[in-house]
This record gives C-alpha cells, sequence and structure tokens, in this order.
C-alpha cells in the first residue's frame, strides 16, 4: 500500500475518531518532530477540535522549507491560545489519570543514563531492525 494511501487511512480514522461521542477536546498533542507527515494537517484538526495543550521539542533541526513555514507561519497562532511545551530530554509529561510520559529523546538529543528497569530485553522489540540514523531518529 502506497505511503500516501497510509496517511489518508489514519487520517480518515482520526476524522472518524473525532465524532465520537462524548470527546471535545484533545488534552496533549504531541509532535515528535516536524516532517509533513507528523505536522501536516495540524491546522485543520485545530479547526475540528480544541486542542488545550501542544507538546513538542522546539525549533526544527532538520531545516526544510515546508516545516520551517509551518513553524513561522501557522503554528504560533495554533498554540496562541493554549498551552505550549518544549520537551526536553529527561522531562516528565503528566497526561492525567496516572499516566507520566518520560521524554527519552528529543532535538537530537538522548537520556544520559537508563531509566529504573531499563537493560532488560523487551519482547515487544524482539523483532527491531535498526534502518538509517537520522537526528531525529537517534537510536542505531
Amino acid at each position: 500500500m502506497p505511503a500516501r494511501w497510509r496517511l489518508r487511512a489514519m487520517r480518515d480514522a482520526l476524522w472518524k475518531r473525532l465524532k465520537t461521542p462524548g470527546l471535545q477536546q484533545i488534552d496533549h498533542l504531541i509532535t515528535t518532530h516536524w516532517h509533513g507527515d507528523h505536522f501536516g494537517g495540524m491546522a485543520e484538526l485545530a479547526k475540528q477540535v480544541p486542542i488545550r495543550e501542544f507538546i513538542d521539542h522546539g525549533p526544527n533541526i532538520q531545516p526544510g522549507e515546508l516545516a520551517d513555514n509551518f513553524l513561522k507561519n501557522t503554528y504560533p497562532e495554533l498554540y496562541a491560545k493554549s498551552k505550549h511545551t518544549v520537551a526536553r530530554v529527561g522531562d516528565k509529561i503528566a497526561m492525567g489519570a496516572g499516566l507520566d510520559i518520560r521524554v527519552i529523546a528529543s532535538a537530537g538529543e538522548v537520556i544520559k543514563t537508563p531509566l529504573p528497569g531499563a537493560g532488560k530485553p523487551n519482547p515487544n522489540c524482539a523483532n527491531y531492525k535498526p534502518g538509517e540514523n537520522n537526528a531525529e531518529d537517534p537510536f542505531p
């Protein structure tokens, strides 16, 4: 299946979910990096449902015209009336209902010491095959 079809399918599933009775807002919208497939459609999403907090890693570390224009011209307007959090390595983000997220990589930086309990094999990652490394995916 071509990538654009998968993106359309994900978009359509998201729009369907937004129509779920009782869904009134998005509490935390996390953008992991500034690639079009991660921020594209964000402005349209914000028109459909209020977003209380925008979380990202700050400035684009992989400059590109599309992302740079979005960050300069569109994104500030989206978070102007919401909370905007720049997540740094080591930060803990409280998501509510007892769920916290620990930031282990942000803006090309990674944590220096393992998290408690780290170092044991994770059976969910047993079939992982590392790809080409880049600044947004700093793990070899």
